[in-house]
């Protein structure tokens, strides 16, 4: 593999796989769950490493390292900051982007009950204005309407001005779906707040829950249920 020649001569070797996966794009960046990883949102060490790019590029193993290139529409490759691993100055997604590219991807970031962790994480320590800029950037209203569910859902909900501005961009008319079709019982249902059917039960999101965290969603919640949550937000919701 030909790295950048400001690199220098030495390798990079199997401990940095991020430099490693940057390394092979020109236009990178590192993020979903390698950079939730990174931030200190997870406590997980994701096997595979995940790379945006711009356009398709196929998966490969470097140095044992398992890279996963993800092609992004232009109007979501924004976000990225320089941040040095090891050394080596790589770029990946800022904490605020690196939560929105999880809501819009979960399949990228452990799956549902990964993504719950990883909000209620980042949630204690990033900047809600710079999250819902973000979101909003993102041009994707079932991403706003994710991002509603998933704060409330963990308890850390949004300050109630920004709660209220991203409510007010969901046109009353929009209604999406979060989860797999068709709806099955024990699922959470309709959340008439954020205008989004929850196709999935409290407890995909949350194995664990304990009463006072998500409380509001628990009624229906009644049996937990696996799913292949591979659909990323569209700029145009789910008709239903």
């Amino acid at each position: 593999m030909l790295l950048p020649p400001e690199w220098g001569a030495e390798t990079i070797g199997e401990n940095n796989p991020p430099a490693v996966a940057f390394a092979v794009v020109k236009e990178s960046y590192i993020g979903w769950w390698s950079a939730a990883a990174f931030h200190g949102f997870t406590t997980q060490k994701p096997a595979t490493v995940f790379v945006a790019v711009k356009r398709q590029t196929p998966a490969r193993t470097i140095e044992r390292a398992e890279i996963r290139f993800v092609s992004v529409e232009p109007r979501k490759f924004f976000g990225s900051k320089r941040y040095t691993v090891y050394g080596r100055n790589i770029l990946i997604s800022d904490p605020e982007k690196t939560v929105t590219d999880c809501i819009d991807r979960p399949d990228l970031a452990g799956g549902p009950a990964e993504l719950t962790r990883i909000v209620h994480a980042a949630m204690a320590k990033i900047d809600p204005d710079k999250l819902v800029l973000a979101a909003v950037q993102m041009r994707s209203t079932s991403l706003l309407q994710r991002l509603g569910f998933l704060t409330d859902l963990v308890g850390r909900p949004l300050p109630e001005e920004l709660r209220q501005g991203v409510r007010s961009a969901i046109l009353k008319s929009t209604r999406s779906i979060f989860g797999t079709r068709p709806r099955r019982g024990g699922d959470i249902g309709y959340v008439a707040e954020w205008r989004l059917f929850v196709h999935a039960s409290k407890k995909t999101f949350l194995p664990k829950y304990r009463d006072h965290v998500g409380r509001k969603y628990a009624m229906g919640a009644r049996r937990s249920m696996s799913a292949a949550w591979n659909r990323e937000a569209k700029p145009d919701t789910l008709a239903v």
